[in-house]
């Protein structure tokens, strides 16, 4: 959805959004991270001037790779995004970001990078996932495996026995 950013200058324009849009961003090459719904964003949009202020709830469903266990797994996103844009620097507000210079501004691309930025550092297909086996790869939400456990480091081997109780 572009946005024309000198259609405001005289008075204020607020927009009611309700779109949906496939991202524009490639995330397809990485395979770690897909879009298996279109990004649907419900909100609106207030425009003074060269300044763009979005009030948008952003919600797709997207497919992860766990980084404990390496199982894909599918989770729904819901996103708030209340951001303030200009395209003209300003020393008033320091929470306003600031746009590429031009006339037009793409709506959904601003709205992937919000949506992006959310993601989770660490993905992860449940919080007690236990990943897999360091020594036979094992995923062990789904099996246990036999390998030695208390193998220990031979540099820390001489530490084994200091913390048990005399």
């Amino acid at each position: 959805m572009i946005i024309e950013l000198s259609d405001a200058k005289a008075k204020p324009v607020v927009k009611d959004l309700n779109f949906s849009f496939w991202p524009a961003l490639s995330l397809e090459e990485s395979k770690e991270i897909q879009f298996l719904d279109p990004i649907k964003a419900v909100g609106t949009l207030k425009q003074t001037g060269r300044q763009l202020a979005l009030d948008v709830c952003l919600t797709t469903k997207m497919r992860f790779i766990c980084d404990r266990c390496l199982d894909s797994f599918d989770r729904s996103m819901d996103v708030k995004v209340q951001e303030t844009y200009s395209s003209e620097e300003s020393s008033d507000d320091e929470d306003t970001i600031l746009l590429s210079p031009g006339d037009t501004v793409d709506l959904a691309d601003l709205l992937t990078k919000d949506l992006i930025s959310s993601l989770p550092i660490q993905a992860l297909c449940s919080e007690s996932c236990q990943g897999l086996c360091q020594e036979c790869g094992a995923n062990l939400n789904r099996e246990a495996c036999d390998c030695d456990k208390e193998q220990v480091d031979e540099r820390f081997a001489a530490l084994k026995d200091y913390f048990k109780e005399v």
